[in-house]
């Protein structure tokens, strides 16, 4: 593994690493360079860095796996971009700041830490396999899209996101996690699995939940505040959608539940209208005696005849798509949008 800085002031971390890859801030542009705890660059070689991180990972080797750990200590990067490869990855940042975050690795169960200062949005192309996101620091935006597997995305409670977090989630159980807080909305599609998404009694979010989630058996769960509506489509399996006593939407509540055994709960406050439809005429839908809704209350189990919201398309990492299941009118802009980010961040890190 080499480490370098080219003339445009970039930091340039390549090859195959023999263990942990240390990337640590030593002063005002120097960085120190470390792999299995052995120093390949120190401070005094690596000068002058004035603009981006690039880390490419994996040249002879492949599908092996690495972790990196950047320490910007303070310092202040423009991106940081890894190219991680296949193998069961992880990335932790911390410290600083950095105006955006790109990251693409292959097939493998990566693992991606997020703390200290993100600017712009952090973009995550994670392959196939049981991936987990964890973000414990200040972004400004966040949009994930992984393949197939069991993903796991959280929010922690010390987290902000001053934007929007989208989340595009291959087939398997995948889950979602808000403890913290969400300046814009959120939107998040999933495809085959068992599916979960909290948004916690400590979460806010400023403005609309847009959750549509794929066959299987699906569970929402909502304790906190969504400044704006919650939407939620579900496909076949038994789904269990929960307002509790905490929750607190200023917007409409809309549910359209699949071919199942579903139940739908609310116990908090829908300050709009709170519209639910099912294709199931057995499923139940229970509004609570200490429940407050602003608007009209509308039940229609078994009453749904169309689940044509159109949630837009999965894109692979390389270039190929697959087709989403249904969602809400518009949320085929999500796809459209996160598929283009994602293709352009592979684009950069071919």
């Amino acid at each position: 593994m080499a480490a370098s800085v080219t003339d445009g002031g970039d930091l340039l971390v390549e090859g195959d690493a023999d263990g942990l890859v240390e990337i640590v801030a030593v002063g005002e542009g120097s960085f120190q360079v470390s792999d299995n705890g052995v120093v390949v660059a120190d401070g005094s070689t690596l000068t002058g860095v004035t603009d981006d991180i690039q880390i490419r990972l994996e040249d002879a080797a492949v599908d092996v796996n690495d972790a990196v750990t950047i320490d910007l200590a303070g310092q202040t990067v423009d991106t940081i971009y890894a190219r991680l490869g296949g193998g069961d990855n992880t990335l932790d940042l911390f410290g600083g700041s950095a105006g955006r975050v790109l990251v693409r690795s292959g097939a493998g169960a990566d693992s991606i830490s997020l703390g200290g200062v993100v600017t712009g949005r952090a973009h995550l192309a994670l392959g196939a396999g049981d991936n987990s996101v964890l973000v414990v620091g200040e972004l400004a935006g966040l949009a994930v899209h992984t393949g197939d597997g069991s993903d796991a995305v959280t929010i922690a409670a010390d987290a902000a996101v001053t934007r929007s977090v989208m989340a595009l989630l291959g087939a398997g159980d995948n889950s979602l996690t808000i403890d913290g807080s969400i300046a814009g909305g959120v939107a998040v599609s999933t495809r085959d699995g068992s599916d979960a998404v909290v948004i916690g009694e400590s979460a806010s979010l400023g403005g609309s939940a847009r959750l549509s989630l794929g066959d299987g058996d699906n569970t929402a769960d909502v304790a906190g505040t969504i400044d704006g509506s919650l939407l939620y489509a579900g496909g076949d399996g038994s789904d269990v959608v929960a307002l509790a006593a905490t929750s607190d939407v200023a917007g409409d509540a809309t549910g359209r539940l699949g071919d199942g055994s579903n139940s739908w709960t609310a116990d908090g406050v829908v300050g709009g209208d709170l519209n639910v439809v099912s294709l199931n005429a057995d499923d139940v839908v229970t509004v609570g005696d200490e429940a407050t809704i602003g608007g009209e209350t509308t039940i229609g189990v078994g009453e749904q005849t169309d689940l044509g919201f159109g949630c837009g398309r999965h894109h692979e990492h390389e270039g190929q798509e697959h087709e989403g299941h249904g969602g809400f009118d518009g949320q085929s802009v999500m796809g459209r949008h996160l598929g283009g980010r994602v293709a352009a961040l592979l684009q950069r890190l071919r």
